[in-house]
């Protein structure tokens, strides 16, 4: 039996569900073992969760791994604002990521952003917006928009209900929510010649990871460009499969070489007729890994 408990913070409450999860079995290497859920109550449409991630020097902040609860409540909007830890003020200045973000129910799941964010050796905040008609209610997929927390091994974390006024989570409860980083080129760290004119890391200097990049645009109509990127030479595999977990479309069966690959989805399946409006999953395996990402279709 899960215990549920409350956490209060101020003017704010924090339900915490404890007890142990089966997704949290997906966690491997430096992600940790999860204590539960947090959910933010109450929810309004400037409603906030943020996490500090240090980033060292050298490093770039590429993307995130963060424990998801619902996989049917997508988060509207992920942002970011890098600086230092105690820089943290009105949402209006940060800067959208991704929007329509969606991870698997009770697991482990994955962001990478467009371009990698240099942070100068301090560190970025990754802000989640919970959707105020989705909040999480009950662990697991239906039960809305949540983060796992992990006792002891989390990020520090942030709460607002108004977009500015920011609260402390209590540090027992550290979010599961983790960097992905990527180093520069020795030149690119040492120098400007490794970056872009806004001095973001350019992308030869960067040493790419294994991820579903985006789906975009996402709602679509007639079609939509899948990115990813791949460390090294794998296999890898992309299909679309339908609502009732049925494969309707092998878009990528083969071995491709590290870097940056795209193939689009015409919204069309296997034997070229037109799919039917609605919701389907971009699932990618690639070598021992996994991804999915979710894509409306709108006709």
């Amino acid at each position: 039996m899960v215990n549920k408990y409350a956490v209060t913070v101020l003017a704010l409450g924090l339900l915490a569900s404890g007890g142990a999860f089966a997704g949290s079995g997906q966690a491997a290497g430096d992600l940790p073992a999860i204590s539960g859920i947090l959910k933010l109550e109450p929810v309004t449409e400037q409603s906030y969760i943020a996490a500090w991630l240090p980033v060292p020097d050298g490093m770039s902040l590429a993307g995130i791994r963060w424990f998801n609860n619902d996989q049917y409540a997508p988060f509207p909007e992920v942002m970011e604002l890098h600086g230092s830890e105690d820089g943290l003020g009105s949402v209006a200045a940060c800067t959208l990521v991704a929007s329509g973000v969606d991870g698997i129910s009770l697991g482990w799941s994955e962001l990478t952003f467009g371009l990698p964010i240099a942070c100068g050796g301090d560190g970025a905040f990754v802000i989640f917006r919970v959707p105020a008609n989705a909040a999480a209610t009950v662990d697991g997929a239906g039960g809305g928009a949540g983060l796992g927390f992990a006792s002891g091994d989390g990020a520090r974390g942030w709460v607002t209900v108004d977009g500015q006024n920011w609260v402390g989570i209590d540090s027992s409860f550290g979010l599961a929510v983790k960097p992905v980083l990527v180093a520069y080129s020795s030149v690119a760290s040492k120098s400007a010649a490794g970056r872009t004119r806004d001095g973001k890391p350019a992308l030869d200097s960067v040493q790419y990871e294994t991820e579903l990049r985006s789906v975009s645009p996402n709602p679509f109509n007639p079609d939509t460009e899948i990115q990813f990127t791949l460390r090294e030479t794998t296999r890898v595999a992309i299909s679309v499969i339908d609502v009732g977990g049925r494969r309707i479309a092998s878009l990528v069966d083969d071995s491709l070489e590290p870097g940056l690959h795209s193939v689009r989805w015409d919204g069309r399946d296997s034997i070229g007729r037109g799919a039917a409006s609605g919701l389907y999953f971009v699932h990618m395996a690639a070598g021992e890994r996994a991804f999915t990402r979710r894509v409306l279709l709108v006709k």
